[in-house]
């Protein structure tokens, strides 16, 4: 490919298969989880036993040395360099081209992890030093190394697909669904992954992850004509971006790359004798059309390996780039994947940062400011505009709530202090830069967390407690007592959002504005907390207000674990007959204003305030107005008390019936064999991968079964027993004291707010996935060891399809 392909300078263009001979003294530069699930791995399983391991933090180093077997352990690269003839350089890629020059001038080779460099002038000057040193310099890009990537070139080169029109790339997921337990102490959980200032930050989407999809795009297209790009980075890291290719052969595509939506992970190829989709990491072609092309061979067999177990398995991409890295070293040849092929990709990476435009967070409109409210209010300041160029304090900044009043804080000219205790759901508020938005890794409940208190209140005007543990109820109230006796200490009020008001409890009528929940009727977290800084405020004189939002809906909703919320946005909903039960919705706007009001209104001290809409519809009413905004029939099911029950026992007797299947069969005994010995288990399901997919140059191994489409209407909806009862409450909610004492009124009304949310379920499903879809735990393809293999995944059979 002219722009980013081929092996940068007459590579071969097949990967080395895997070999067993020693080569050099070998020496990994980074201590971190890419060396620990990736490059350690491979270089012992392809007979290389690296020489030393370099990294200046010795408490991550020793024992990550040991258990590989690395018999040195060095802080200063400097001091170990002399002793080896190649380095694997696994640290942040804001080092990678200060690490890797000294080495390269030196003669001594470097596979590189992706990006090469985070800008193209380091780039350039690693790649003409490796030229005039003779060291072989390689990039981690393990998608050359797959497959159907190799199918995909070949298939281009040889104009089996005609002229190419049009390419469309999606890879994305929903990181703050990513599990904890993915890969325990990989970069992206650590708070100096996400602050642009530290040396150990990625960077955001576009260098993260985009680097793969610009090289794989280089690699079969050719040099870059024109192009556009977007993203809504805000002076942060950006999370989701959108970029135009035109290329000078002819062809045009689409790029979206995100880490907030769950898109694809796919590439469609148009050209003027067919097309074809294929999953982006693994051996799979979704689509291929005319069938005529289904018999073409090419000689790309040698070398590549299936994805299903991650980049870095045994046998996979990651295992065959190190592979042929090792083999240009002892042939005297560039790397396959070299650093001169990549420079491209790097080159086009500074040019879009150089001309991006901004997009609004959270929805594909145009270009413009992340919150149109708080933007319109900017010509007549708002009551909270007190609060402008003050510091105040925010927990659960990255639930939600806490990320649509993060946004309108920074768009206000307000500093945030944001307490984070899951660093991997940062990616929304990670946008804005340290001095707008300053994250600081705090847990309420952890034990040392009182002494840290004072520092985290430091300077701050007032505190906004959004945090809730969702798994537990103790943290909770531990965590409101203590921020509650350091706010009183200090005299900073503190707003907390309080327990929703329960609608079963009490006949039809109006919801209980202020009264202090009882111990019988809320049992919950929430109401725990209030009934504590109730205490607080009487005992300690704590200047607290409670603000109690009731259906909250909007952009990004889908995102919450909240039951109620989801309800609201799930694809089908089951409703009780005859469908008049009451639905006291809320846009989040306008609970953002409400707590931002009741932050600096001084009516507000001690008060406990019910914030809703100020419409009642109905659960059908809003329902209909969703379809209305996303121009579908509306998908309702009306259900008798009598036929729901019926249908939730038939329900948890099938996932009990889905349960013990999963784990029957092939399955079970491949369980037995892990338990007998991981090798065993390695070696087994390696075995029985090849045997079933072996790539002979064709593409009959890699078209997969048809996905079948989603039945109309979407997946059903079905909820528990108590929001059950809730969809059949009339009981309405009064703001009438919020109107009186805050100021408070709606902005939004049920239209306006369900075509908000509209936009925002457009921008997230139109490729083909949705922030709702949880992640399956799994390895990378670079240093943010990420999963990719949960998306675009063709059910098992006789699964059901899931929800469009």
């Amino acid at each position: 490919g002219g722009g980013g392909g081929g092996g940068g300078g007459g590579g071969d263009a097949r990967a080395s298969a895997p070999t067993k001979k020693r080569t050099g003294r070998v020496g990994v530069v980074g201590a971190g989880a890419v060396a620990a699930y990736g490059h350690l791995p491979a270089l012992l399983r392809l007979g290389v036993r690296p020489a030393a391991l370099i990294d200046p933090r010795l408490d991550f180093a020793r024992p990550l040395a040991k258990r590989f077997g690395v018999p040195r352990v060095a802080a200063d690269l400097a001091e170990a360099a002399p002793e080896l003839d190649a380095a694997v350089i696994a640290a942040p890629p804001p080092v990678h081209a200060e690490l890797a020059l000294p080495l390269l001038a030196a003669g001594i080779h470097v596979l590189c992890e992706k990006p090469l460099a985070t800008d193209s002038a380091d780039a350039r000057r690693m790649v003409e030093t490796a030229a005039a040193s003779g060291a072989r310099l390689a990039v981690s890009h393990q998608g050359r190394f797959l497959f159907v990537n190799r199918w995909i070139e070949a298939a281009i080169t040889a104009g089996a697909l005609g002229d190419i029109e049009r390419v469309t790339v999606r890879k994305g997921r929903n990181w703050r669904l990513r599990p904890e337990t993915a890969l325990p102490g990989t970069a992206w959980t650590r708070p100096e992954y996400w602050n642009p200032d530290s040396p150990d930050c990625a960077g955001g989407v576009l260098r993260d992850w985009a680097v793969h999809l610009l090289d794989a795009l280089l690699w079969w297209l050719g040099p870059v004509r024109a192009f556009d790009y977007a993203d809504d980075g805000e002076g942060g890291l950006e999370a989701d971006l959108h970029l135009e290719l035109q290329f000078e052969s002819g062809a045009a595509a689409t790029v979206e790359a995100s880490r907030l939506r769950a898109l694809s992970n796919t590439v469609t190829i148009e050209g003027s004798r067919g097309s074809l989709e294929a999953n982006l990491v693994k051996n799979e072609l979704l689509r291929l059309e005319p069938d005529s092309l289904r018999g073409l061979r090419f000689p790309v067999t040698e070398g590549v390996a299936c994805h299903d177990e991650g980049a870095w398995a045994p046998g996979g991409p990651g295992e065959h780039l190190v592979a042929d890295w090792l083999s240009a070293i002892r042939e005297g040849r560039e790397p396959f994947a070299s650093g001169a092929s990549s420079l491209p990709a790097i080159e086009l990476m500074d040019r879009c940062l150089a001309d991006r435009r901004r997009r609004r967070a959270g929805g594909s409109g145009p270009v413009g400011p992340v919150d149109p409210v708080a933007s319109a209010a900017a010509a007549a300041p708002p009551a909270w505009a007190a609060l402008r160029g003050k510091t105040v304090l925010v927990t659960g900044a990255t639930g939600f709530l806490g990320g649509h009043l993060v946004e309108r804080l920074a768009a206000s000219g307000v500093r945030v202090r944001a307490a984070v205790r899951r660093f991997r759901a940062a990616a929304r508020i990670a946008r804005f830069p340290p001095e707008t938005v300053e994250m600081r890794e705090f847990d309420l409940a952890a034990p040392d967390a009182s002494g840290g208190l004072d520092d985290l209140l430091e300077g701050c005007a007032a505190v906004f407690h959004l945090a809730r543990d969702r798994e537990a109820a103790a943290p909770n109230l531990l965590g409101a007592r203590r921020l509650g006796a350091a706010c009183a200490r200090r005299g900073i009020r503190l707003v907390f959002t309080g327990a929703y008001p329960e609608h079963s409890a009490g006949p039809d009528g109006f919801l209980p504005e202020s009264e202090l929940p009882d111990d019988a009727r809320h049992p919950s977290a929430g109401a725990s907390c209030e009934r504590e800084l109730a205490r607080l405020r009487r005992e300690s004189g704590l200047e607290v207000v409670v603000v109690r939002p009731t259906v909250v809906y909007g952009p990004f909703a889908a995102d919450s674990p909240e039951p109620r919320g989801r309800a609201l946005l799930a694809g089908r909903l089951v409703l009780p007959s005859p469908g008049d039960g009451i639905c006291n919705a809320v846009y989040v706007d306008d609970v953002v204003s409400a707590l931002l009001l009741a932050a600096v209104k001084e009516e507000a001290a001690g008060e406990t305030f019910l914030v809703s809409g100020a419409e009642h519809p109905t659960w059908l009413e809003a329902r209909a107005a969703r379809a209305a905004a996303l121009g579908r029939p509306n998908a309702v099911r009306l259900l008798s008390r009598e036929a729901f029950e019926r249908r939730f026992r038939r329900r948890r007797r099938q996932r009990l019936r889905d349960w013990v299947r999963r784990r029957s069969g092939l399955h079970r005994r491949l369980w037995q064999v892990r338990r007998a010995g991981g090798r065993g288990f390695d070696r087994a399901r390696t075995r029985l991968r090849r045997t079933l997919r072996r790539p002979d140059g064709s593409v009959a191994s890699l078209l997969t079964r048809s996905r079948g489409g989603a039945p109309p209407g979407g997946a059903e909806a079905l909820p528990t027993p108590r929001l059950f009862e809730e969809f059949s409450s009339r009981r309405r909610a009064r703001i009438d004291k919020a109107r009186r004492l805050l100021g408070y009124e709606p902005a939004f009304d049920l239209a306006r707010g369900m075509e908000r949310t509209a936009e925002y379920l457009r921008w997230v499903r139109a490729s083909g996935g949705s922030s709702e879809s949880a992640p399956r735990p799994g390895a990378d393809e670079g240093n943010s060891a990420g999963d990719e293999r949960s998306a675009g995944r063709p059910p098992a059979p006789g699964s059901r399809p899931a929800a469009p």
